[in-house]
């Protein structure tokens, strides 16, 4: 995602989204400027440029958020803008999920039908697009092909080369920003939860589970796309 500054001496910058987890699942989400562009304005010398009144309103979205905004100069070489949202309100204030146009495609990665059948039958009607695969490999080629807000993962994967991790992992080369969650069918398998949690997927659920409980993780999905709108948003002016 390139982000361009409107005045003159200043090249594309990038924007990073990432997210993290604590011990206690709590997500944090990031989002991070850095721009190498051998100067490093101050604040004060920020503060004369065309940029500095958008800044001031991404800062006040971004508090509307409950989040921090920081400016870090670095002298001589560039500058760091950080969003840090400790306790994510996705949405913000009058902002809801109804608010979307676009049609959600979830992508169900799961070597039981019944499973997959289950989701297919509830969201359908909805108005959602289920792909579906119970191969990895299956599901991975689905990924590459389809836009995919949201994929569902079991980490097992009975019958498949690789694992939901592994899944997931490739995934996120795919797209460092995606979506996922992960599924398991044992309370006890922490080896899973650990590497659920490094990979930074957005929920982590015991099979079997009430279907309800992905009603949250797509509230969740779809404020994280509206996150990455906010950040576009932020990048029109040229």
């Amino acid at each position: 995602m390139q982000l361009k500054y409107p005045f003159g001496h200043v090249p594309d910058i990038e924007a990073k989204i990432s997210w993290r987890y604590n011990e206690h699942w709590e997500r944090e989400v990031i989002i991070t400027w850095e721009q190498q562009d051998g100067l490093g304005l101050s604040r004060e010398d920020l503060e004369r440029t065309p940029l500095w009144e958008k800044l001031k309103q991404a800062k006040a979205v971004v508090e509307g958020m409950h989040g921090v905004f920081e400016y870090q100069p670095q002298p001589g070489k560039g500058h760091v803008l950080t969003m840090h949202y400790p306790h994510l309100d996705l949405y913000g204030e009058g902002d809801k999920p109804s608010s979307f146009s676009w049609q959600m495609r979830i992508l169900v990665i799961d070597p039981d039908q019944k499973f997959i059948d289950q989701i297919f039958n509830k969201y359908t009607p909805l108005r959602y697009i289920i792909e579906e695969a119970t191969d990895s490999e299956a599901g991975l080629e689905i990924f590459r092909k389809e836009k995919v807000h949201l994929t569902i993962v079991d980490e097992h994967m009975s019958g498949s080369l690789i694992n939901g991790s592994e899944v997931i992992r490739r995934i996120r080369e795919m797209d460092s920003a995606a979506c996922c969650i992960m599924t398991t069918s044992s309370e006890e398998d922490k080896a899973s939860q650990d590497r659920a949690r490094e990979l930074g997927v957005i929920a982590y659920y015991v099979k079997p589970f009430n279907l309800e409980r992905i009603n949250f993780s797509i509230t969740e999905t779809r404020g994280i796309f509206k996150l990455r709108d906010i950040v576009k948003q932020w990048s029109a002016l040229t």
